[in-house]
């Protein structure tokens, strides 16, 4: 009997799942919504997990009972071992037809397994959240920087970009920072308007508390780097300056434990220097 395997990638707004014959040819594949089980529950993560399979096993033309061989799935919030045991123990016991076997990680382990086939490597991401990650040539965490999340870090992540899009016109329109003489804080605040559809200052609210969506606020960047691409706003695109610095500090955190390479402090420094043109 023909063997069938599995894989799902979850970040924290898109997932996907793929199902592969044993030739390694890829016969399914299914698209779904975020499934950090930290947002949406552990028991929301299993069930989006068990449909994104489901979906895959459709397409692939196999029985929703014939189980996988094996599932491997790569998926934010997934770090630690308690966390991989509950979803592994809680798929194999509500849904024992879902596969035989299971391997579960984070989803910054998954690059590191298909780019570095030989082990080892460091791994920067930047979606929704951000988080930086180095292995050594087993595949063993050396050190971290970041992914802590929206309330400790993710800095120069799409939500990161947008939320501070956001604050910058509710500060410069309170009277907290002023910019530079020539430039407009217009433009920024115009996008803000239109895509909170905020009609009254105050309704920016239900969107930071009451109905509050990490994706939704990070989805706003696609609209920023738009703006930045097409007009060179520069309140806009000192946005994204701000994060490419970001996401170098977290590149600068790693380095001191990659045993070939020393940080250039002085060197980082004045790049730093370099790309803050504007200071917010």
């Amino acid at each position: 009997m023909a063997r069938y395997f599995g894989g799902v990638l979850g970040g924290a707004t898109r997932s996907m799942a793929i199902i592969i014959k044993e030739d390694g040819s890829v016969i399914g594949q299914s698209k779904g919504k975020g499934l950090n089980p930290w947002q949406v529950s552990f028991d929301t993560c299993v069930e989006k997990i068990k449909q994104l399979v489901d979906m895959a096993k459709q397409e692939a033309g196999l029985q929703i009972s014939h189980p996988l061989e094996s599932l491997g799935i790569s998926a934010s919030g997934c770090e630690q071992d308690a966390a991989q045991k509950r979803i592994k123990n809680d798929l194999s016991t509500r849904y024992p037809d879902l596969s035989l076997s299971y391997y579960i990680n984070t989803d910054i382990f998954g690059p590191i397994a298909f780019t570095f086939q030989g082990g080892g490597g460091i791994v920067l991401i930047s979606g929704t959240g951000s988080c930086c990650e180095l292995f050594d040539a087993h595949n063993v965490s050396i050190h971290r920087c970041g992914g802590w999340g929206h309330m400790l870090g993710d800095e120069g992540s799409a939500y990161w970009i947008a939320h501070r899009s956001i604050k910058l016109v509710y500060d410069f329109d309170d009277g907290m920072k002023q910019l530079p003489d020539g430039m407009s804080i217009d433009v920024l605040r115009s996008k803000v308007i239109k895509f909170f559809n905020i009609k009254h200052r105050y309704d920016v609210l239900n969107h930071l508390y009451l109905d509050f969506s990490k994706s939704k606020i990070a989805s706003f960047c696609a609209v920023l780097a738009e703006v930045a691409g097409r007009t060179a706003d520069p309140v806009v695109c000192q946005l994204f300056y701000d994060a490419g610095e970001q996401l170098g500090r977290h590149i600068m955190a790693i380095i001191p434990y990659v045993s070939s390479v020393r940080a250039e402090r002085a060197t980082w420094r004045h790049y730093s220097c370099i790309i803050r043109r504007i200071s917010f």
